[in-house]
């Protein structure tokens, strides 16, 4: 089984960040704009946001 699509983007923030592609201070898309980009619910952009911020990201 795959990943859910909140979990994969959740991922590759992390891995951009890890690899200092995301520095800190860059700005992210609005939750609205991660939603769109990626053709998802709004819920589901601030959940991506709100894993990202769990975990310190």
């Amino acid at each position: 089984m795959s990943a859910s699509r909140y979990k994969q983007l959740v991922d590759q923030f992390a891995a951009r960040i890890q690899a200092g592609q995301l520095e800190p201070g860059t700005r992210l898309p609005t939750h609205r704009q991660l939603a769109k980009e990626h053709n998802m619910a709004l819920v589901t952009a601030s959940r991506v946001y709100a894993e990202l911020e769990k975990w310190g990201w």
